[in-house]
């Protein structure tokens, strides 16, 4: 026989999860210096509250999202490159 194992996380747990995924995901987008440090905080919180697992990969996603927001924003606006508009004018 096969036991499934269930995981079941607090709500304090959870929270942190989604904050720290949807600051990953805003770290893309805007501002990757202020929201991928955020999203490896609640990483960190995570980690200290015995879920390294998941911890590690939302710290790995927020490093992630800040790089990719980096060289998304900041590299093309630093080279006068306009994203998602008109081109030449």
């Amino acid at each position: 026989m096969s036991e499934s194992h269930h995981s079941t996380s607090s709500p304090r747990e959870r929270a942190y999860i989604a904050s720290g995924l949807i600051s990953a995901v805003i770290a893309v987008y805007y501002l990757p210096i202020v929201f991928g440090p955020v999203a490896g905080y609640f990483g960190f919180r995570l980690y200290s509250d015995r879920a390294e697992p998941t911890g590690v990969a939302i710290v790995l996603l927020g490093i992630l999202g800040m790089l990719l927001g980096f060289f998304n924003i900041v590299i093309p606006s630093t080279l006068g490159i306009e994203i998602g508009g008109r081109l030449g004018n």
